[in-house]
C-alpha cells in the first residue's frame, strides 16, 4: 500500500514537473516573440525618423523580401551590400552583433510558429 502511494506521488510529481516545464517554455517563447516585435518596432521608428542604423535597413530589406512589397514610408530600397559602404570597423562589429541578435530572435519565432 505504501509503495503504491509513493508511486502515485512520483507520477504526480513528474506530471506536474512536465506541465511546469511546458508552461515555462511557452513563457520563454512568448518573451522571444515580444523582443522580436519590439526590435522591429524600434527599427521602424528609426527608419521613419530618418536615423536608421544599418541593421534597420537590412532588416527592412529582408522583411520586405519575405512578406512582399509593403508601404516603406518613402524609404528607397537599395541592394543590401550598399548599406555597408562607409562603415567603420566598429560599426561593422556592431552590425554583426545586431545581426546575431536578430537571427536568435527570428529562430525563436520560427520555433514558436512550428509549435
Amino acid at each position: 500500500m505504501l509503495l503504491l502511494f509513493s508511486l502515485k506521488l512520483v507520477i504526480r510529481s513528474c506530471v506536474l514537473s512536465r506541465c511546469h516545464l511546458l508552461h515555462l517554455q511557452a513563457w520563454e517563447d512568448q518573451e522571444d516573440k515580444f523582443h522580436l516585435e519590439q526590435a522591429k518596432l524600434r527599427s521602424s521608428i528609426r527608419i521613419h525618423d530618418s536615423r536608421a542604423k544599418p541593421i534597420d535597413l537590412l532588416a527592412q530589406y529582408a522583411s520586405s523580401a519575405e512578406e512582399g512589397a509593403q508601404d516603406l514610408s518613402g524609404v528607397e530600397m537599395h541592394e543590401p551590400y550598399t548599406y555597408l559602404n562607409g562603415l567603420t570597423m566598429s560599426d561593422l562589429e556592431d552590425l554583426l552583433e545586431d545581426i546575431k541578435v536578430y537571427m536568435e530572435l527570428e529562430q525563436g519565432k520560427l520555433k514558436v510558429d512550428l509549435l
